[in-house]
C-alpha cells in the first residue's frame, strides 16, 4: 500500500461515519468536502495516467 493508496483509505473511513455528527467530530463539514474533491482529483489523475505506470507501480 502506498501513500496514495493509504490517503483514500483514511478519507473513505472518514467518510463512511454515520449521518449524525459524533460527540468529537474529527473532521468539520469544511475538511470533509475539501476531502471529496481531493480523493476526486486524485482518482481522475491516476484514471489519466498511462495504464502502464498504473500497472507497474513502484514502491
Amino acid at each position: 500500500m502506498n501513500a496514495l493508496d493509504a490517503l483514500l483509505a483514511r478519507i473513505d473511513a472518514e467518510l463512511a461515519l454515520p449521518a449524525f455528527p459524533p460527540l468529537e467530530p474529527r473532521w468539520t463539514s469544511e475538511q470533509l468536502q475539501v476531502a471529496v474533491v481531493a480523493r476526486q482529483e486524485l482518482l481522475m489523475r491516476d484514471r489519466t495516467r498511462p495504464w502502464w505506470k498504473r500497472v507497474f507501480r513502484r514502491g
